[in-house]
């Protein structure tokens, strides 16, 4: 228990005597106490030796509880009724509410001697009655509305440690609310480690404590607090070069929203009040200027009125933004969420780590309130509620809820724990179900046709390169009641975000490491509504950022907005646009749009709570200057965009630094911001207690919903996509079993009437690659089937020397013709991969990508890593189109399932063991296919001499070593082989027959995996050398 002690109050401006509450003091430092780094808990190490607030009670002695803890600065005492008080720590300011008749009670504590001035000004109606007990005597004054009174503190020191005083102020009118607002000075001499600290709220509670709606004059506080933070304002005394760093950044920016609504045609009256007004703060900054000169610090009056000017210039830059055309009527409906559990890009979405508390809300009036609809209140069980999504016609919304009665211990057990779709009717607020089953399902949007995509784990599979479970999610589809679901991605491994295009194409993210590195290659990639073309659409071989997420097309533009964020944490990081006609890798085609934010893992480490940092700077180059927002707060971070209009977007941001594997983030990181992209910046709405995400403005069409709530809405048809067709001269009649040439186009992709379980795939030209193949005839492609991995953990079980590897088993060949076309059906539903082999059956490239076709697709590709914003160079009509699509030939025996014993061993049984077995072991090699370890004796002895694939299984860099991120020709397998060299070269008189060769060549190529499964049982039943019937999973 703290000791009880008395202090002194002596009023400066009035003469008289008296006591006065400070409701300032109450959380005026609480910073130095809240605001630790991304990597500490909420604690204090050492005694502060300011004033403390010990607790805020209402006049009936109840605690009012604290908002939680936040780099933000900014903290609100409120519970139900009308009464709040905000302070800002740091500057030694609060803003405090009091309802009719309502008062606060303020326990302040101290441990050392401080001298203090406080000044209180009424800004409300209601008069004020402040008072504080000292002994057995009740010392009052009073403060009427529109006065301003300033007081000193001195605090007595005496022998008790630490020391106790009760504080209270009351409202005086039966029917006004109070309004008030107050500064604290520490006297010259006394400087206390801590101004003012506090203990804020626990930012991990979930579900986190419900905030009461802030009133407006809180609100209002946050706004400024806000604004203060962004221009480096935040602490009282504040060098002249802020203050004029902030005021000529304040109006540059303004006028180029001035200017860019001029353009978009705004003439109201009110817009030419605005105008002027800005000007008029413009001409008396620089007049300003010219009066103050250059002084390194201004003197109290020159300080005031500075800052008076900056204010006002920051409030009326504010009405000009958010004076946005494309803001305009528009409500924004989004997610309170609690982060998940394990902050990764795995697990950040699934029900195992889903943590309970918020909802989904509507902000009424952006810009004008911070007032908000809460459309899930009481209508589902305790949970946590994520991503957001809204009708075309503005009456239906979408999300995903899990249930949750509380944050699991660790994500493995709560495996019963799923996320699913559903809907909210607008405006009677109806919710229904869309989805159920043991998978979790999110990320969902409307399409044009009625139809919803959404990611979800049905596909099956875990992710390769660590410690599990981690459940693939990939596309999905389903109609618009949640009925007719179907995987429409057969991708091995994760995927997110997926978003409509303007041309009818789903934009996402997804995550390519097949043989290459599993940091990196979280890009862009598109498929067509049906999941038809599958396509790199931005950054497959970029490495900085890390990856990319939440993408939207910008209106108006061929562009998109992007979160770049981090693989070893949570979607957050910078928000960029993206415009690939400036290229489909590289930074060229990237524009900053929050340039003080550093991609996070790439340019700037992300930390975790047990002093770790997850660091992969590779593809940095050159190294970015560190802004002066990431120094003062590190780790800041944004996420959730979305463009309103070419220049403006709404986006999500925290202050508070970004957590990365295996630790949770913060509950209430994230506030809802408008932004454009000449770096304005608006808060319009932030939840102290927990983070609001994934905003969407709309306008709502009330008409489009009948007396009984339903949705009488249309469809909305999307416009089909041009494609050029050729001459009807082109046109050749190929029978049955063969396709039109009017069917294949580079930017081909459609599905075909006939159904069934194949696609057809058109190769234009296999030396249309980059790199560059070598001047040798390509002759056949072999076409491998990679396997989604059906284990929890990485390399439990492994399947060859390399670490983490995919499965893959070999499905044949097709063949190339002499222009490098080719034309040949495929299985539908199968991660593919392609290999294109020289005259003798060995790759030449090899690639480290997956496609698919559905049932019926028929696809086409220029060549092989082309450029994909090229066409195909006008050349004669290409020979595989005058001939029936292939069938592919099978492979070798013991190529499907993969089998090395099966596939290599036979090979070496006729002509090695002989000179290479246990007891005779020409230069100490054994040939035999005994089990040994995990593998068996030849399998050991050869694999080293032949390059393979893997990521961090081999010293070095990687980009070197595992030639990353494109794949050289003969880089990799047999053509790069000792193996084969010794062998062409002879060894002892062995001839091996073609098949001989093929066998070795296949194994070689497919990355020397031993296993063509991850089951372990079926693995023991293969290293005996017996067959099996297949994987798990395919």
């Amino acid at each position: 228990m703290l000791a009880r002690a008395h202090f002194r109050v002596s009023s400066w401006s009035t003469g008289n005597s008296g006591w006065v509450v400070l409701p300032h003091l109450l959380l005026l430092f609480g910073a130095t106490t809240a605001s630790l780094s991304p990597v500490q808990a909420a604690t204090v190490e050492s005694p502060p030796t300011g004033l403390q607030v010990l607790k805020v009670c209402d006049q009936m002695g109840h605690s009012i509880p604290c908002s939680s803890a936040t780099a933000f600065g900014f903290f609100v005492f409120a519970k139900d009724g009308q009464t709040q008080l905000a302070v800002m720590p740091s500057c030694g300011e609060f803003v405090g509410v009091l309802g009719p008749h309502e008062g606060l009670i303020i326990h302040l504590g101290w441990t050392a001697p401080v001298a203090a001035s406080v000044a209180i000004e009424n800004l409300g109606q209601a008069s004020l009655e402040i008072s504080a007990q000292a002994e057995s005597v009740q010392e009052r004054t009073s403060l009427a509305s529109g006065n301003q009174r300033e007081w000193k503190l001195a605090v007595m020191d005496d022998s008790v440690p630490i020391r106790e005083k009760t504080l209270s102020v009351k409202n005086l009118s039966a029917t006004a609310s109070a309004v008030w607002k107050g500064r604290i000075r520490y006297e010259a001499g006394s400087s206390p480690t801590e101004l003012l600290s506090l203990t804020p709220g626990d930012p991990q509670v979930t579900p986190p404590p419900v905030l009461p709606p802030l009133a407006p004059a809180i609100a209002a506080a946050m706004i400024e607090w806000d604004w203060r933070l962004q221009d480096e304002l935040d602490h009282p005394q504040v060098p002249s070069s802020k203050y004029t760093a902030a005021l000529n950044k304040i109006f540059d920016r303004g006028q180029y929203v001035i200017e860019n609504y001029s353009q978009q045609g705004l003439r109201d009256a009110e817009w030419f009040q605005l105008v002027a007004r800005w000007n008029e703060l413009r001409e008396r900054w620089h007049s300003l200027q010219t009066e103050l000169g250059k002084a390194d610090k201004f003197d109290d009056a020159a300080q005031e009125t500075v800052h008076a000017l900056w204010l006002e210039a920051r409030r009326v830059k504010r009405q000009l933004s958010l004076r946005d055309p494309a803001l305009r009527d528009r409500k924004i409906a989004f997610v309170k969420h609690v982060p998940s559990l394990f902050s990764h890009q795995l697990t950040q979405y699934t029900g195992n780590c889903a943590r309970p508390g918020g909802g989904v809300y509507l902000l009424d009036f952006p810009g004008q309130s911070m007032a908000c609809t809460d459309l899930t209140a009481g209508r589902l069980p305790q949970g946590s509620f994520e991503f957001c999504d809204v009708s075309p016609d503005g009456t239906r919304v979408l999300f995903s809820f899990c249930a949750a009665e509380r944050a699991p211990v660790n994500r493995e057990q709560a495996l019963d724990r799923f996320f699913h779709l559903y809907e909210i009717a607008l405006p009677h607020g109806t919710i229904r179900q869309l989805t159920s089953d043991p998978y979790d399902d999110f990320g969902a949007k409307y399409l044009p046709d009625g139809q919803i995509v959404f990611v979800s784990t049905r596909r099956g599979g875990f992710h390769r390169c660590g410690q599990g479970p981690c459940p693939v999610h990939t596309l999905a589809l389903c109609d618009s009641d949640g009925r007719n679901i179907r995987v429409i991605s057969f991708h091995e491994t994760h995927e997110w975000d997926p978003v409509p295009l303007f041309d009818g194409r789903i934009l996402y993210t997804r995550w390519d490491y097949v043989d290459r590195n599993a940091v990196f290659y979280q890009q862009l990639w598109t498929v067509r509504s049906h999941g038809e073309f599958v396509q790199a659409y931005y950054g497959n071989n970029t490495l900085n950022p890390v990856g990319i997420w939440e993408a939207r097309p910008i209106p108006g533009t061929n562009a998109i907005i992007a979160t770049a964020a981090a693989h070893h944490a949570m979607t957050a990081g910078s928000i960029i646009r993206i415009d690939i006609r400036h290229g489909q890798d590289g930074t060229r085609a990237i524009t900053r749009l929050t340039p003080d934010a550093l991609f996070p893992e790439s340019e700037a480490p992300v930390p975790n709570r047990s002093g770790g940092r997850w660091f992969n700077p590779a593809g940095v180059d050159p190294v970015p200057a560190l802004p002066s927002e990431q120094k003062r707060f590190p780790g800041h971070c944004y996420r959730t965009p979305y463009p309103l209009s070419e220049t403006t977007f709404l986006a999500t941001y925290s202050y508070d630094g970004l957590i990365g594997e295996p630790d949770a983030n913060r509950v209430n990181m994230f506030g809802l911001y408008w932004m454009d992209v000449f770096g304005n910046k608006e808060l319009l709405y932030r939840d102290l207690n927990i983070s609001s995400l994934w905003p969407v403005a709309f306008r709502p069409c009330p008409s489009a919903v009948d007396e009984q709530g339903q949705v009488a809405s249309k469809a909305i048809t999307a416009q089909p996509i041009s494609t050029p067709t050729r001459p009807a001269s082109f046109d050749v009649p190929l029978g049955k079993n063969s396709v039109s040439a009017n069917s294949h186009t580079p930017e081909g992709g459609s599905l075909a009437e006939e159904s069934g379980d194949e696609g057809i795939i058109f190769l234009a030209n296999v030396y249309a690659a980059w790199p560059q193949l070598p001047r040798e005839r390509i002759t056949r492609l072999r076409i491998v089937q990679v396997l989604p991995k059906s284990t929890w953990h990485a390399n439990q079980p492994t399947l060859g020397v390399p670490n983490i590897s995919p499965g893959k088993q070999v499905l044949g060949t097709v063949p190339v013709e002499a222009d490098g076309s080719a034309l040949f059906r495929v299985p539908a539903r199968k991660p593919l991969s392609f290999q294109a082999l020289d005259e003798h059956g060995r790759a030449v490239q090899i690639m480290r990508s997956i496609t698919y076709v559905q049932p019926g697709e028929i696809t086409s590709c220029v060549g092989c890593h082309e450029p994909r914003h090229l066409a195909p160079p006008a050349k004669a009509f290409p020979l595989a189109l005058r001939r029936p699509p292939s069938q592919i030939t099978p492979g070798p025996s013991g190529s499907r399932p993969f089998s090395y014993p099966l596939l290599v061993q036979p090979v070496l049984d006729r002509h090695c063991v002989a000179c290479h077995n246990s007891t005779k072991a020409e230069g100490g090699i054994v040939l035999t296919g005994e089990p040994a370890g995990r593998y068996s004796a030849s399998y050991n002895a050869l694999a080293r001499y032949v390059p393979y694939s893997d990521w961090a299984g081999k010293p070095g860099d990687f980009r070197v070593v595992n030639c990353e991120p494109t794949t050289k020709p003969d880089f990799f397998g047999a053509r790069a082989s000792r193996l084969t060299q010794l062998l062409l070269q002879g060894h002892y008189g062995v001839e091996l027959s073609q098949e001989d060769w093929e066998r070795l060549y296949t194994w070689m190529d497919c990355n020397v995996l031993f296993y063509g499964t991850f089951n372990l049982a079926d693995q023991q039943r293969q290293q005996r050398g017996e067959a099996i019937a297949g994987p798990d999973l395919e």
